[in-house]
């Protein structure tokens, strides 16, 4: 990837949150109503952020634990606490808890990557 791309991982994430293949191509082509390389960093979307329904519980308990997360020495992110984001998915008292714990880990080990670049 040159410097300036954006690399669109998209399809590989619906894909390991095991959405099928026609559906993701659906809902990309659907999406893209433009090049995301050019939007600058300081310039906000102009269109809203689509979440998909199955997607909701996961990114309230995901927002709700933002505050929560182990720091480094250094002031990285190191992971986040498993007492506090277990209390924040009981109290959510979802049915598909275990799912959504999958998904939290998940979005977890994403936010440390991309720290770690």
């Amino acid at each position: 990837m040159r410097r300036g791309q954006v690399n669109d991982e998209r399809a590989d994430d619906l894909d390991r949150m095991g959405v099928d293949a026609a559906t993701a191509r659906a809902w990309l082509a659907a999406s893209d109503e433009g090049d995301p390389a050019e939007l600058q960093d300081d310039e906000p979307a102009d269109e809203p952020l689509h979440v998909w329904p199955e997607n909701w519980p996961v990114l309230r308990l995901w927002m709700r634990l933002q505050t929560q997360w182990h720091r480094r020495p250094d002031g990285g992110m190191d992971g986040l606490r498993r007492d506090a984001a277990d209390i924040q998915l009981r109290r959510a008292r979802l049915s598909n808890e275990d799912e959504v714990w999958e998904h939290l880990l998940q979005m977890e080990h994403a936010a440390m990557e991309a720290q770690d670049g």
